[in-house]
């Protein structure tokens, strides 16, 4: 308490020198004073949530904006068909679930902050050497089948090796560590009773990605070629969500003196008491204590199979709307920008979705939104149907 009075004081020195108005009087007004000068600053999960989704947003954009380079890179022969770019994607996509566990460790072990940031290099770097894709070394050409030519076949070259190592392979990665695997552990540290509106919010940020980079990486690739727009990309991860991540991401509300969900402390005589850590509402009767036990859970495989679903739906969109549109005859920049649409409408389901949850049941939630999902994938692949809204 003496510190706030000196801190009044002092501010009131310096207001009656600057203004010459006299306030000495108000020093007396303690508890008028103590709620100006010393009420509580604003919760730093506040920013920690707007951290998480600036870098998920970076991750996802970058990464799952590869559906507007598919046409250019394939007219200058990076590639030869469809088959060896979805080859691409699918060993991506492959990479990315089995890391994610090789993430999940190494934030136990060095924490959240350091994860993100180190990925972000990493998926920066990667970005910018994507714009050296090209021939190197001795050309050779093997034929490659998918499944004995059930899923297809492609030629494999120096340019399409270079794909699966940088893309598939370290880009994936660096997207691993960028996930939500790491966003959701670390933002559930600091909310509990707000835990799915918080992370609904930061979830928002792969969708706001997609909304955003995907059209400015089309307009790149207009004003200039996609070599460039892949370096601007891979600039903008290491100047700004890298540093951004580094400065604002904190793994604890306990490394900047403060409580979960910004609650204050209780005073009790001279002594502060961090307040009891709230306890959320649902009951958790197969929550466990050892990770391993959880396996033998069903709802544990209930949710793995929806998020296997949901994976592979999410990256068709995301790699083959684009190239789908153009295929229909829509120029490259519109269908850039109607992929970003359905990104930016993503983004507010996504944060309604939370908000839901955190007011009803959450499975009936989700099993909402698959079910929603499933007819828009029925409309899109029905016979003429795009094609019909876009003649319209």
């Amino acid at each position: 308490m003496d510190n706030r009075k000196t801190h009044i004081a002092l501010t009131i020195a310096l207001l009656n020198r600057q203004g010459g108005v006299n306030l000495t009087a108000l020093l007396f007004e303690e508890t008028v004073l103590l709620q100006v000068f010393g009420q509580k600053r604003l919760f730093y999960g506040y920013f920690i949530v707007a951290g998480s989704m600036f870098a998920l947003f970076v991750s996802m954009g970058a990464r799952n904006g590869l559906g507007v380079f598919i046409n250019p890179m394939e007219t200058d022969g990076i590639w030869q068909n469809r088959t060896a770019i979805a080859a691409v994607i699918g060993l991506g996509t492959l990479v990315n679930a089995l890391t994610q566990p090789f993430f999940g460790n190494l934030y136990d072990r060095y924490g959240g902050r350091a994860v993100i940031s180190g990925s972000l290099l990493l998926l920066g770097v990667s970005t910018i050497t994507l714009a050296f894709t090209q021939s190197i070394g001795p050309e050779f050409t093997v034929n490659v089948s998918i499944l004995g030519g059930l899923l297809g076949q492609f030629e494999l070259n120096n340019s399409l090796v270079y794909m699966f190592f940088i893309y598939s392979v370290l880009m994936s990665m660096a997207s691993s560590g960028v996930s939500l695997v790491t966003v959701h552990a670390m933002l559930s540290k600091w909310y509990l009773r707000n835990r799915a509106k918080a992370l609904s919010i930061a979830t928002a940020g792969t969708s706001a990605g997609g909304l955003l980079l995907t059209p400015f990486s089309a307009s790149l690739i207009l004003w200039a070629n996609w070599r460039f727009a892949w370096v601007a990309l891979g600039i903008f991860v290491l100047l700004l969500a890298l540093p951004l991540a580094y400065i604002i991401l904190r793994d604890s509300p306990d490394e900047v003196g403060e409580n979960p969900d910004g609650d204050a402390d209780e005073v009790t005589g001279d002594t502060q008491v961090a307040r009891p850590t709230a306890v959320v509402d649902r009951k958790t009767p197969l929550q466990t204590e050892v990770w391993k036990d959880s396996l033998k859970s069903s709802p544990f495989w209930q949710l793995s199979s929806a998020y296997f679903v949901c994976g592979i739906t999410t990256i068709i969109i995301s790699a083959h709307f684009v190239p789908f549109a153009i295929d229909l005859g829509i120029s490259s920049g519109i269908a850039a920008m109607a992929f970003g649409l359905s990104q930016g409408l993503n983004v507010v389901g996504v944060i309604v979705a939370g908000m839901l949850a955190d007011k009803y049941s959450r499975k009936n939630v989700l099993g909402t939104i698959y079910f929603v999902r499933f007819l828009a994938y029925v409309m899109l692949v029905l016979p003429g149907f795009a094609r019909m809204f876009w003649d319209n």
